[in-house]
Formats: structure tokens, sequence, C-alpha cells
């Protein structure tokens, strides 16, 4: 008896182990996405196709040679070779077995085998004969109904429906979960497949990390796979190119962000390094190389918050990479969060994440300073026997200030804590430059010269920049200089923060003096002439302090606010110049040129 088709022996073999297919099943659906193009929806539908086509042509195989036909009827010749239909108990109609040369005639013949193919796989005949021909020419609107999202996804359904009818595939698995979809060593991801797969690193409560390779590049990269329900998807693909044109020393670069296997990826640089958490254990750094690490943290987190505009939202240990050359990297960026109002990050870590965080509330920069805050505990304190936190004996006569420090990052209000990144680095650039640097023998000394020196100087401002204020009755306008001093309808808002290095407790009945240096600017009519005259009047405004200040304890955020018309009879009276009204709209607050002023903050007794 002629045979009317052939299959290879070996994809019978494979294609009769359902767990070869489950395997082969599950790495395709893997690669559907909603955001996907054509040519990948093209390739992934193709190969379900492939499949679902071997196995039913093994199905009829099986059933040809060996199920015991009843009879074999003459059904005529084509192309001229006789051909028969066979009919079997229990199945009403005879089988052509010459049908089984296209996928739609392995449909008919499974079907009058009483095979329970679903009745739907007709309609996916387009989709069908767009994988057998140049998909290239199916453009348009047959291509963008037949090669959406959704229909590729019910095409997928009802090929997974027909593997699981004809027994090579469990109903679990038709539509499979993110759980079975995850990588292994091995396995290559992208939507060309460009990126193999390698040896695990590590594992968090947002993600997976392995090495990988870059196969176009032949390159290393770090293969980051989130898991579902950690991310906000909508924002990774919003932020996708944006994420992909980051250039930063501190930053691994990221080449790709794609959705597969129902999550998203992340491939980026690969950072020959470990984390800080193992990094510390291994090397027990000193406060001054500590103080280091502070430091570059901070100024990754400046640029995520002021030029990416960002909230980075994971800041923790396991996020910081120290590489084998001494830099100090912050990865998993690709999560961030885009600092406008109404962002809400989902996932936390404990201790390091922010109350508003931890409980769904809506973030914003401050909530890594929160975190900031927790991971200078991390590089500066430990939990003492007590269940406390104590301070390493190293930070010497500055354990105290360090802990204010923290404590104030990590304030459950967002508004009591330092409101950027700068002001925490700010402090620790000023204990790490003029303190800790020096030689240890030297400060003890240098401290006792601040507390005591010739200036009686008890507390010492903490905000160091130039600042003036320059006052204009010409059409001017009111503009902040840094975050000193602000204009408000009422008057200026001082704004200032103080260390109590002393060991003295100061509280409301204090009172301090700011210095404010000012260029008054005026215009006075004489005759037929206007003349324009400028001076600088130096004031000191007597300002009282809003808490009490504990020795070693940092104050920070005080506001004293003098009203305009108290501001102008002190110019008056100290100045000696009698102005007009002041208000917002006729001060403009800004730097004087060529000057050396700022604000200055001193003890009253």
């Amino acid at each position: 008896m002629a045979e009317e088709f052939n299959f290879n022996q070996l994809k019978m073999e494979l294609y009769e182990d359902r767990l070869y297919v489950t395997r082969k099943w599950i790495s395709n659906y893997g690669k559907l996405s909603q955001y996907a193009d054509y040519e990948a929806y093209i390739n992934c539908i193709k190969e379900a196709f492939n499949m679902v086509e071997i196995v039913m042509g093994n199905t009829i195989y099986n059933y040809r040679n060996k199920i015991r036909y009843v009879e074999r009827v003459s059904l005529g010749h084509r192309n001229g070779r006789e051909r028969f239909g066979y009919r079997y108990n229990g199945v009403k109609d005879l089988i052509d077995y010459s049908l089984a040369v296209s996928f739609f005639g392995k449909v008919k013949i499974l079907r009058q085998l009483n095979f329970p193919i679903p009745e739907n796989l007709d309609d996916v005949r387009v989709l069908r004969n767009m994988t057998t021909h140049n998909t290239h020419t199916m453009v348009g609107t047959v291509a963008d109904q037949a090669l959406s999202y959704e229909n590729v996804l019910r095409s997928m359904e009802m090929l997974g429906t027909t593997l699981h009818k004809i027994g090579l595939l469990r109903a679990e698995d038709i539509l499979p979960e993110y759980e079975k979809m995850r990588v292994k060593p091995g396995d290559t991801v992208g939507y060309s497949g460009e990126y193999q797969v390698g040896d695990f690193i590590a594992e968090g409560g947002m993600s997976r990390v392995y090495l990988g390779l870059h196969t176009r590049l032949n390159r290393p990269v770090a293969i980051k796979e989130l898991k579902p329900y950690t991310y906000r998807p909508e924002q990774i693909q919003n932020e996708k190119q944006f994420l992909v044109s980051i250039e930063n020393s501190q930053i691994p670069q990221i080449f790709d962000i794609f959705n597969q296997n129902g999550t998203y990826y992340i491939v980026m640089e690969y950072i020959d390094g470990v984390g800080l958490g193992r990094y510390v254990e291994e090397n027990q750094p000193d406060v001054d190389e500590r103080m280091a690490i502070a430091v570059q943290v901070c100024k990754v987190l400046r640029y995520i918050h002021n030029e990416c505009n960002m909230v980075y939202a994971d800041l923790k240990p396991d996020n910081i990479m120290i590489e084998r050359t001494g830099r100090v990297c912050l990865i998993d960026f690709g999560i961030s969060e885009t600092a406008e109002p109404g962002v809400n990050a989902g996932a936390y870590s404990w201790f390091y994440s922010s109350p508003e965080q931890m409980n769904g509330y809506y973030i914003d920069k401050r909530s890594d300073v929160y975190s900031l805050g927790s991971l200078l505990q991390f590089l500066f304190a430990y939990n003492n026997d007590s269940g406390g936190i104590s301070y390493m004996e190293e930070l010497g006569d500055y354990r105290e200030e360090v802990q204010g420090l923290c404590e104030i990052c990590k304030r459950e209000d967002p508004n009591d804590r330092f409101q950027t990144v700068e002001q925490v680095e700010d402090h620790i650039r000023r204990i790490k430059n003029d303190i800790l640097n020096q030689p240890k023998a030297k400060k003890r000394n240098i401290r006792r010269a601040i507390l005591i020196g010739i200036f009686s100087l008890l507390f010492l401002a903490l905000v160091s920049g130039i600042v003036a204020y320059s006052i204009r009755f010409e059409n001017g306008y009111m503009e902040p200089f840094g975050e000193n001093v602000v204009a408000t309808d009422d008057g200026l808002e001082i704004e200032f923060s103080l260390a109590n290095r002393s060991d003295t407790e100061f509280d409301e009945t204090y009172i301090l003096n700011a210095d404010i240096y000012l260029t008054i600017n005026y215009q006075k009519q004489k005759g037929d002439k206007q003349l324009t005259k400028s001076m600088q009047v130096e004031l000191s405004i007597p300002c009282k302090l809003d808490r009490t200040v504990k020795p070693g304890q940092i104050l920070h955020g005080q506001k004293y606010e003098i009203s305009w018309d108290a501001l102008r009879s002190v110019i008056a009276t100290e100045g000696k110049i009698e102005l007009p009204e002041l208000n917002r709209q006729n001060v403009t607050i800004g730097e004087i040129p060529g000057t050396k002023t700022k604000i200055s903050i001193t003890f009253l007794q």
C-alpha cells in the first residue's frame, strides 16, 4: 500500500512528548507582547501553527498505522494515482488521508476521527495564510486587523486549545502564567532573540538578575527580569526611550527594555562589582570611605531628581554596587518613577522605604530623602543590645550630629524632613571635608576652636551658599536665590539650619541674628532729571528658635518672617533711607555681583 504522506521520524518522537511540547509552547507564547511589532507577531504565530500542525500530523499518522480500519474504499484517481478512503468503527465518515497535506486538511480529518478540535480554529485562516506568504505585502487594514495583539492572542488561545484537545498540552498551560515562563540559563530573550541568558546572579523582591550576552555586540550584559505586580508597566513603557537615553557614569547604561514572558526585561551594562551590603561586610571600610560612598550616592540621586525629574523609589544597599575600580553605581534605575504629582509606587523595601510609600500613598523626591536616611544608618549605625540603634564610635564627637541628620531624613511627615538631597549632601560633605578628613589628632582641637573661638559662636549656619537680596523700584520682579530666603505676600521668609556643637541645651528664649546684605537701587526725581542711586545696606534681623536644641542636635528648616513694613522700618533706621511701599512685586532676590555676601547666623547672649 502506497503511503500518501510521510513525517520526519525525529519530529514525530519529539512532538509526541508532552513535556517537550509544553516547554516549546510556553517558550513561544512568552514571546507574545502587546508592544511587539508585526514581525514578532508573525514569528510567534508561525511557530505556534507549525507546532500544532506537526502534532496533528503525528496524531493522524499514529491513528492511520495503529487503528485497524473496517473497510477501504476507492475514491478514484488523482494525478495518476488511486486514492482510498478508510472506514473505522465509530467513525461516521470515510477518512481521506490525502487531505493531511494541508493544515486545514488535518483539522478536517481529526474532526472526522472524533477529536474535539475547536470550531473557532477555522477563524484563523487569514492569519495562517499570512504566515505562509510574504508578510511584507500584507499591509494596510488587513494587516492591522489580523495582526492586532488581541487577534493574535485569540489565535494563540485557539491553537493552544487544539493541543490540549489532542492531549499534548494541559489546560492550565494554554495561557501560561508568568512563573512558568521565567527564563533559565541558556534561554534567549529579546524580540529578535539577541540576548542569551547566562548564570543567575541575584534575586530581590522586585526582580531577578542574570548574567547575559549581547550576541550581536558580543559583550556581557546584565538581564533583569522584573516580577509582575511590583511595577507599573505603563510607566516603564512610557519612559522606555527616556531611560535608554540616560547617560551618567554612576548609572549602568540601559541597552533595551522589552515586554516578554508576561513581564518586563531590562538589559543593561554589566557592573563587575559587589553590592554595598556585601562590600561593607567584607571590607569593613573606615568612616572616611563610608562618607565618600554616601556623597557619591547623594550625587547620583541629585542627578536623578534634578536632571531626570524622577523619584528613584528603591534606594537600599542591594541596589548600590561598588565596582572593582571603586566606582559607586546605582542599579535598578529602570523602575524609578517620574516625579510628577500623583505618583504611586506599589513596591517597597522594609526599613528603607518611606511611610507614604509603604502605605501606598503618593510619593515625591522626599521619599528618596527618607530612604537616604535609612542608608546612612546602615553605613554609620548598628543595632545595639537594647534593641535600639547606636552610631559608630569612630564618628567620635560627631555621632550625635550624624544621628540627628538621619533622624531628620526619616521623619514621618515629609514636610519635616530635608526637602532635597542637596541639603543632606551639604551636611555630609561638610563633615567629611572639613572635619573627618583632618588628621585625627587635630579633630578635637578644630571642634574646640569652632566652639570657643574669638567670635564665641555656639551655632553654625549649615547654609553656606552666597546669598543676598536686591530691592528694586523699576518694574522689577521677585526671583528667589537658593532656598535661604523667599519673598511672600507678607514679607521676607528667612530659612536657616543650625547645628548645636556645644554641651548646652538651647530653647526658644535664645535669639539669633540673621545678617542680610541688601543692594538698594532707587530713583529720585530732581527737577527735569531722574537720578538713579545704588547703595548697599547691612541689616541684622533677630530670629527666634521654634524648638529646643539639644547638644549635637541639628535644627533644620527654621523659618522666620519679617513683614514688608518691618523691613522698610529697619532700612529707614539702619540704612537712613526712606523707601516707598515694599512688596513682592517690586523686590528682586538675587546674588550681589562681585561680593562675597551671605547669610550669617550668630548667637546673641
